[in-house]
């Protein structure tokens, strides 16, 4: 029986149900033959939705123009990652994407980064390979319950995409839960 679903069983592992698994009952995928997608997440103890979202990849770069500085690896999982934080309720704000070296050389200035080879920068002429992603109820700093919630939301949708999360680098809070850049994250070399 046709069903759009069953054109894509496994496209929330990209072709590949052995090496990306979701067990949690969360899942992004692209809808076949369309530029939409879809998330969903489901009770872990049976029942309905949780958490539910559709965008097509127009209305996302309507909301987030600076996906249009992504490489297209980084773009697809970025926009899966802001699909995915939309449907679980957060109000994500792509505060970074592609930056110049100039940007780039004032932020290492002021102490807030700490290189000048950052994946912010164009990579080989293809776009950034990096995003910073803050809820537009917080900022980097926020040490509130939610806004913690939010940044281990978001460092689990960026590595259910397979991506770099910054809150993993440094020495890790015990109170937060993650280290000290949880709104940043980053395409993988081999990815490009």
């Amino acid at each position: 029986m046709y069903a759009p679903a069953n054109l894509a069983t496994y496209s929330f592992a990209h072709g590949n149900p052995g090496r990306f698994r979701d067990p949690s009952g969360r899942f992004v995928i692209k809808i076949p033959f369309t530029s939409t997608y879809f998330y969903a997440e489901l009770k872990r103890s049976g029942g309905g939705f949780i958490g539910i979202g559709f965008r097509s990849k127009a209305e996302l770069l309507r909301s987030y123009p600076k996906l249009a500085g992504l490489m297209p690896a980084m773009r697809e999982k970025a926009e899966r990652v802001l699909v995915r934080l939309e449907g679980q309720g957060w109000k994500p704000r792509l505060a970074e994407g592609l930056r110049t070296p100039a940007q780039q050389a004032a932020l290492v200035a002021q102490g807030v980064s700490q290189t000048l080879n950052s994946r912010h920068l164009d990579q080989n002429a293809k776009g950034a390979a990096a995003i910073d992603v803050v809820d537009k109820r917080f900022n980097w700093n926020d040490a509130s319950k939610e806004a913690q919630l939010y940044f281990r939301s978001y460092g689990e949708a960026a590595k259910k995409e397979n991506l770099i999360w910054g809150g993993s680098w440094g020495t890790i809070s015990p109170t937060k839960g993650y280290g000290w850049d949880p709104a940043h994250s980053e395409l993988r070399k081999q990815d490009e």
